[in-house]
């Protein structure tokens, strides 16, 4: 029985043994274990320090980048508000020389409002000259016809004169009255005057008026206004009766009436 109980306290103590070696081995890993975590940990927060070294060196270098670039990017800002100050200069001046130039197109615009009408104006007075240029000369021409119709009469009468002369009283005293006796040549009706056949070797003279006949009725009066060496012109002192004179009628001085 003691042999029994050796055996048994032999194999609780070899029990214990084991036990002690495996808490020892597990005590042991455990240690070890822990140790490695801790230098795991160590190496971990090592490595993430670094990192984070890294990262905030990459980062302070980044924002002395953007530091250079934000010093720049003021000094940018700083010559663009100066060129914006002498744009707002310019602008300024521009639209004051804008509102000169305005000013200056409402004067000019008045200005070429008033040559217009001028040149309207001028216009009208070119057309109207134009128009009495046109009866100028219209009547240019009827006067040359007249012309050289009293051309004709006044040859024609040349040669009654020298078969049958007209007889003339002149008296040159101009106090004593002027008796003349000559004929109406032609009658312009479009200007309204008479050409006589009495002239400065008449003694007529510009002014002086005498009385138209025709059978012993005074057809009306006649003012000498264009005296000429065998002829003259006269206009008659009452124009209604223009249309009753013509050639062929008889002219007497009015002191023989």
């Amino acid at each position: 029985m003691l042999k029994d109980m050796r055996k048994i306290i032999i194999l609780i103590f070899i029990i214990l043994a084991l036990c002690l070696l495996v808490w020892s081995f597990v005590l042991k890993k455990v240690t070890v274990s822990e140790r490695l975590l801790t230098e795991d940990s160590l190496f971990n927060e090592t490595i993430v320090k670094k990192r984070v070294e890294e990262k905030l060196s990459h980062i302070e270098k980044e924002k002395e980048g953007l530091q250079g670039k934000v010093n720049n990017l003021m000094q940018k800002a700083e010559a663009l508000e100066k060129e914006l100050v002498d744009y707002r200069g310019e602008i300024d001046s521009f639209n004051a020389q804008l509102s000169r130039i305005y000013s200056d197109n409402v004067i000019i615009e008045r200005e070429i409002i008033q040559a217009n009408s001028n040149i309207d104006n001028l216009n009208n007075r070119i057309d109207y000259i134009s128009s009495d240029t046109l009866k100028v000369s219209e009547k240019l021409t009827l006067l040359t016809k007249t012309r050289d119709a009293l051309k004709v009469q006044l040859s024609q009468y040349a040669q009654k004169k020298s078969v049958e002369p007209v007889k003339r009283e002149v008296r040159n005293n101009t106090s004593e009255p002027i008796t003349s006796i000559g004929e109406v040549l032609t009658v312009n009706r479009e200007f309204a005057f008479l050409v006589i056949s009495l002239g400065k070797k008449d003694g007529i003279t510009e002014d002086m008026v005498f009385n138209i006949q025709r059978d012993n009725k005074n057809l009306g009066q006649i003012k000498v206004e264009t005296v000429r060496e065998n002829i003259s012109a006269a206009a008659l002192i009452n124009k209604d009766v223009l249309s009753e004179i013509k050639a062929g009628d008889m002219i007497f001085s009015r002191h023989e009436m």
